[in-house]
């Protein structure tokens, strides 16, 4: 098969990377119709083995994405959906993904930036914004049930600011974000304790909610950065568990206020920033060790769109390559790429291989053969009654006397059970289903009658998803 570009996103569009299991690392994008895709495994520097929709068009076009290892064979992705509702998403080992499905209510802005990392070993924690301007916080320990999202503070925040993350000391976790004001402000907790703050640190230097990337620069200094209403990079830190310092301007005023910066270390003592200018050139900056920060300084030409959200990775491909994705004005995911403490090349745009398509069967009994129409995808629907609790499920265009599997998981243990019924002669089905409930318990509905599906990523082809709350 041939290869196509990584394209029809929203130019700047928000991507995220993750390794997913077995050194498998993912990039994921939601595209201009709201899918969340994914795209796996490089087979060169620029070119993925191929990308494929993992959702439907439910999220805001370009939507922040947060994604997280929640045990070592577990991928957790997270994100907004268009109503307001925290969607997750998730996959084990390399097997089938799986979602995603709502978890808490419609109390987000679309697409609000998700904040999402181990608290402790055991625990992971998701962190953002709510309507009102309270940060919330989510959590799920172990494989267990998410649990939240809860406020946390006061409304002193943008609705859907953004929030940073990172592990302070083995034992803190902090949050930075900015306040309606423009100050920065901490919020932190420690080991499983209660949640401390936000408080403020710092005059009213930046654009309200403005992004922040936060990292540790050494074993013992974590460094935020975050560009201020007159376009320069500011730098804040702290060591261990002292009092933190700045924040401090360093270079000229060269970036959007508020532009979004990636952070991440290009070897075990340099970190690196990089952001998107005014007028569209990807910047770095960088800092050895204790030493004295140096840059911004260009690197490529102005292809983003100014301010552009990028992703920095630094297990992409192999260790020693720092690799920077973002979405060019055009909507094509480029990528700029250093190893060791070379010399930055690239952006260059990204592809994917093309998957065999999938194969063309007419929807009917497989001892009739196969035609050339394309296949039908079957619908349910799912109507609730309280009494029986009971589900029915009705639904069409599977095949006719097949045997058909239908899932439910329920939205806050992502636990997963199926039941079988049979289609009839038309192909359709009309099943009641009744399982204790602890009320109220949102649940997502689909079904399949084993039918392969090449162009899905579980190789399967899958009915539509409905989602019910019993109350």
């Amino acid at each position: 098969m041939g290869q196509r570009p990584i394209s029809g996103f929203p130019p700047g569009a928000r991507s995220e990377v993750a390794i997913q299991a077995n050194g498998q690392e993912d990039l994921f994008a939601v595209n201009e119709q709201g899918v969340l895709h994914v795209a796996w495994t490089p087979l060169s520097h620029n070119t993925f083995r191929g990308m494929v929709p993992i959702s439907g068009p439910v999220f805001p076009p370009g939507a922040p994405i947060a994604a997280a290892k929640q045990a070592q064979d577990l991928l957790t992705v997270a994100l907004v959906d268009d109503e307001g509702f925290l969607n997750l998403t998730w996959v084990v080992g390399t097997g089938a993904w799986q979602g995603p499905i709502r978890h808490g209510g419609p109390v987000f802005p679309p697409g609000a930036p998700i904040a999402m990392i181990k608290q402790t070993d055991d625990v992971m924690t998701a962190v953002l914004v709510d309507n009102e301007g309270f940060l919330n916080l989510a959590w799920v320990v172990g494989t267990g049930a998410w649990q939240g999202p809860i406020r946390h503070g006061g409304p002193v925040f943008p609705p859907g600011a953004s929030i940073a993350l990172a592990k302070q000391a083995d034992d803190l976790l902090t949050a930075v974000a900015v306040d309606r004001e423009g100050h920065l402000n901490l919020a932190w907790v420690v080991g499983t304790g209660a949640w401390q703050g936000p408080i403020r640190h710092g005059g009213p230097v930046f654009p309200p909610g403005a992004p922040v990337a936060m990292t540790k620069q050494t074993g013992d200094i974590l460094t935020a950065v975050v560009v201020d209403r007159e376009g320069h990079l500011n730098l804040a830190w702290v060591v261990g568990t002292g009092a933190w310092q700045g924040p401090i301007r360093h270079g000229g005023p060269v970036f959007p206020p508020g532009a979004s910066i990636a952070l991440a270390k290009q070897a075990d003592d340099l970190l690196t920033a990089v952001a998107v200018d005014r007028e569209g050139h990807l910047n770095l900056a960088w800092v050895v060790g204790t030493g004295a920060w140096q840059g911004p300084i260009r690197h490529g030409g102005p292809v983003f769109p100014p301010g552009a959200p990028l992703s920095l990775v630094r297990a992409f491909l192999d260790g020693a390559t720092l690799s920077a994705f973002a979405f060019t004005r055009a909507g094509v995911l480029s990528r700029a790429w250093v190893q060791g403490t070379g010399a930055w090349e690239g952006p260059e745009d990204t592809w994917y291989q093309e998957l065999p398509p999938a194969p063309v069967r007419r929807p009917v009994d497989s001892q009739v053969g196969t035609g050339t129409d394309a296949v039908v995808r079957p619908r349910i629907d799912v109507a609730y009654s309280h009494d029986g609790p009971t589900f029915a499920v009705s639904g069409k265009d599977f095949l006719p006397g097949r045997v058909v599997h239908v899932r439910v998981v329920n939205n806050a243990s992502l636990a997963t059970v199926f039941f079988d019924t049979t289609a009839d002669d038309s192909g359709a089905i009309d099943f009641p289903i009744t399982f204790a409930i602890d009320f109220p318990q949102t649940f997502s509905f689909s079904a399949n009658d084993e039918r392969r599906d090449e162009h899905d990523l579980t190789g399967t082809l899958w009915s539509n998803t409905v989602t019910i709350t019993a109350t």
